[in-house]
């Protein structure tokens, strides 16, 4: 009699996944809490590192990146002047607000063992039209603050 059942040493098939959750979202909300802190430590303190502050891109180009100004607008939104944050880099509200969603999402994520935060992501920022909108955004506040002299 031949049986139709796998040995139990048998490798799983293909397109069987390993089992999701375990430490992978915590350690990922732990890290992104950890980024967050050190980026509001570094903008609360003043410094003298010859890496920090400097932006490559200008120093390459002579030109200032599309995110100069972003580092002192969330400094400023940080100390709660809201219209100095705003004159910095207009898109310091929104990125800020996705931010603090973010770690939020990741820390309750971390919590309860899941993973449902990178998945949300991929699935919102998948589309051609919000990838044009967010790189037209961005595009859009770089030619402004050109234009301005914000650097």
């Amino acid at each position: 009699m031949v049986s139709s059942a796998a040995p139990a040493s048998a490798p799983p098939s293909v397109g069987v996944s390993a089992p999701s959750g375990g430490r992978g979202p915590a350690v990922r909300a732990l890290a992104a809490i950890a980024g967050g802190g050190a980026l509001w430590w570094l903008s609360s303190v003043r410094y003298n590192w010859p890496f920090i502050g400097d932006c490559w891109f200008r120093h390459l180009t002579g030109v200032p990146c599309p995110g100069c100004g972003m580092g002192r607008a969330f400094n400023a939104l940080l100390r709660g002047d809201w219209a100095r944050a705003l004159a910095w880099h207009p898109l310091v509200l929104p990125f800020g607000a996705a931010l603090a969603i973010s770690v939020g999402w990741l820390a309750v994520d971390a919590a309860r063992r899941r993973n449902t935060f990178f998945p949300a992501l991929h699935r919102a920022t998948s589309g051609v039209v919000v990838r044009a909108a967010l790189l037209l955004a961005v595009a859009a506040v770089w030619g402004w603050n050109l234009w301005r002299g914000v650097v």
